[in-house]
This record gives structure tokens, sequence and C-alpha cells, in this order.
């Protein structure tokens, strides 16, 4: 019979005064939900950003020596950039032959595709080439379910994002069919078209021929034969920094003029950003918590001050100081855990809707989080929501609790 009326007493408080009601709802709720998207971002970049340099495939990244690494490491964090030095496809074989290295397979970086004249590209989107081996490709097949093997030269292999009309995608005015979709990465792969290495010569020398018929027309500048970079695997057993030291030298006494990435290193800047962003954030929500708690509690001190007779009355008809204290408890809590709730679906649209904006804007990778984390990630924020409404009804419940029927009575007329 108490509970009913707790909940009833509770109910016509809250529906009594629905500006307050509004009001601290939505404060708990852009708190809560500041907190849970904050998170959820700084996880699925790292997560992002994990896998894009594991499923790479490569232990060393052989380039000419003038391109800047920031370059390459650009295709895990976020997007290709275009640079204009490469080098003879000879190199593969050269890197091939050094003591331990299982495998070298070629790539070539081609300009990026943005709404020019023969290609077939969506407006909100655009596409970069790139050229590789199929035979001996390290980083496709492990972004792809099923592996074409027959990739013929009107062939492509696309990244999640690209736009394609139906099976098919036009390049300088050539129909190349769409053989494979890669797995979503959140990093640059998915905006990427791969084409065998024969393809890319084909297009490049179709895109100069287009340039003859429409002036201003984009170019690819690479020719047959030309890669930018050799990835290689290094056999088990051997050390990584030993084997690009040995291409190193290697390239010297054969004038080649490589130098080796270690992509390992190419996210250091990223996560060292993320930190910073993690620890930032932390602070940020550690404040904004804080004031929550102070906010809430605060307006429903001044509350308790305009409900004196009402506890009164309630003290007086044989209400308990546990009953009053529940009472209050009660409805702080159940208001601060719905602003939980709507925080939670809100950070939850926002990043849906913008999370990969967001994630460029920082310059990384984003990945949605696995479900069970956001799963959990959610039923935390919802434990903290309440929290914070047990911890701000402590002084305004204590106080109502303790104050005398009478008392109570005379100070709320």
């Amino acid at each position: 019979m108490r509970r009913i009326g707790l909940l009833q007493i509770v109910t016509r408080s809250l529906k009594a005064s629905p500006f307050r009601t509004i009001v601290t709802v939505l404060c708990v709720a852009i708190v809560m939900g500041t907190i849970f998207s904050t998170t959820l971002i700084v996880r699925g970049a790292d997560d992002s950003l994990q896998i894009g340099i594991l499923r790479m495939g490569a232990d060393l990244i052989v380039v000419p020596k003038p391109t800047n690494p920031w370059h390459i490491s650009q295709m895990i964090l976020g997007h290709v950039v275009e640079h204009p030095y490469y080098i003879d496809i000879g190199a593969v074989d050269k890197v091939a032959r050094v003591p331990g290295v299982q495998k070298a397979t070629p790539q070539a970086y081609a300009a990026k595709l943005e709404l020019v004249p023969g290609c077939a590209c969506c407006p909100t989107s655009f596409s970069y080439l790139i050229g590789f081996d199929p035979p001996s490709d390290l980083v496709v097949k492990a972004w792809l379910k099923r592996f074409p093997e027959d990739l013929r030269l009107t062939d492509a292999i696309v990244g999640c994002n690209v736009a394609a009309h139906g099976q098919n995608i036009v390049i300088f005015d050539q129909v190349l069919t769409i053989r494979g979709v890669l797995d979503k990465s959140g990093t640059g792969l998915d905006d990427v078209v791969f084409v065998a290495l024969d393809t890319l010569y084909w297009l490049a020398t179709e895109s100069r021929r287009l340039a003859l018929k429409l002036y201003g027309h984009h170019v690819l500048d690479i020719y047959p034969d030309q890669i930018s970079a050799v990835l290689v695997k290094v056999e088990p057993g051997h050390s990584v920094a030993d084997v690009g030291l040995r291409i190193k030298l290697e390239s010297m006494e054969q004038n080649m003029d490589l130098n080796v990435i270690y992509p390992q290193t190419l996210g250091q800047e990223a996560r060292q950003r993320l930190s910073n962003l993690y620890d930032i954030s932390l602070t940020n929500n550690s404040i904004m918590w804080g004031l929550s708690v102070v906010l809430v509690g605060t307006v429903f001190t001044l509350t308790v001050s305009e409900r004196h007779r009402e506890i009164g009355v309630l003290r007086a008809i044989g209400a308990t100081q546990r009953y009053i204290f529940k009472l209050i408890t009660l409805e702080v809590v159940l208001l601060v855990v719905l602003g939980g709730v709507l925080g939670i679906l809100g950070g939850t649209l926002t990043l849906h809707l913008s999370g990969q904006y967001l994630a460029k804007s920082l310059d990384v990778p984003y990945l949605w989080p696995d479900p069970p984390y956001v799963a959990s990630l959610a039923a935390s924020a919802l434990g903290l929501s309440a929290t914070t409404g047990i911890l701000s009804a402590l002084y305004p419940a204590i106080s109502s609790s303790r104050m005398e029927p009478c008392n109570a009575i005379r100070r709320g007329q």
C-alpha cells in the first residue's frame, strides 16, 4: 500500500512541475549523452586504428626516398594522399631476394578521382585508385570475404563507401565490373578503388587520351612498370628491424634510393592524439558530471523548500523519516535515469549521423565499436545516471526527512 502511494506521489509531483522536470531531464541528458558519445568515438577510433594496422598485412613498406611517410600513413589513418614519386617495378624482385623477406608485393597510388569527366561517382563521395598485384597481395585479401582469383583487366574491387551504378563503375569512360566490396574499416580503404596494375596503367593511358579531347581533364600521371610502394611480409623468426636494415643497405648498394617504413610506427601520432583526446574528454566529463550532481541537488533542495507543507502533512498522517527519504530519492533518481536514457539515445543518434565527420575533423579513422561494448557502455552510463541521482538526492532527502511535522507545515504556509 505504501509502495503504491509512493509512486503516485512521485508521479503527481513530476506532473505538477513540468518545467522543472523537463529542464532537469534535458540537463542530465546533455551530460550523459556527451560522456557516452565521447567515450564511444574514442573507443571506435582506437579500434579502427588497430584493425587497420593489423590487417595491412605488411611488416615493412618500401617507398621512394622522397616520399613522406605521412602520405603512406594516411591510407591507414583516414585518406590516401596523392604523391608524385614512383619507383620501377623491378624493385619488387630485388626486395624479395633480401634474406628474411617472405613475400613482397607492389602497389601504385594514383590520383584522386573527384567528379571528373568520364568518372561516375556520387556527388557526396570520392574514390582513390590503387593498383595492386592480385597473386602476391597482402592488403586487399585481408578485407574481402571471398577474393576473386580471376581478376580481369576490366574488373575492380571497391571500398564500402565507393559510389557505383549497380555492379559497375565508370572510370575515364571505361566500364569496370565490381568483383568485390571491402569490409568496412573506418580508414581510407573505404574510399578506394583497387584494380590490377595492368588495369591502372590502361586507365592512365585512357586519361591521357581523354585529356586530348577535353581541356582540363584529370590525368593519371603514372606509366607502365611504375609503382609507389613495395609491401613486405617478413619470414617468421626474423627481426623486422633487421630485415628493414638489410633492405636499406641493399638499396644503397644498387642505387635504388629507397626508404623503409615500419607500419607499426605509422599510428603513433594518431594514438597520441587519441590519448590526448581521451585525457581531455575524461577531465571535461568529470567536471560536467560533478556540476550535474550539484545542479540537480540544488534544484531539488529548492523544490523541497517549496514542499514543506506537503512533507509536513505526510509526516502528520504517519509517514516515517525513511518514507520521506525514499520519496525524494525516488523522484530524483527517476528524473536523472530518464535523462540518462535520452542522453544515450541522443548520443547514439549523433554518432550515427556525424561520427565520420568528427573522426575526419580529428584526423583519425572511425569504426563503430562492437555491439557488446556499446551495450556495456550504455549500461555503465545508466549506472552513472542512477549514481548521479542518488548523490544529488542525499542532501534534500536527508533534510526533508528530518523535519518535524508541525515545523514543516508552519514553514510551508
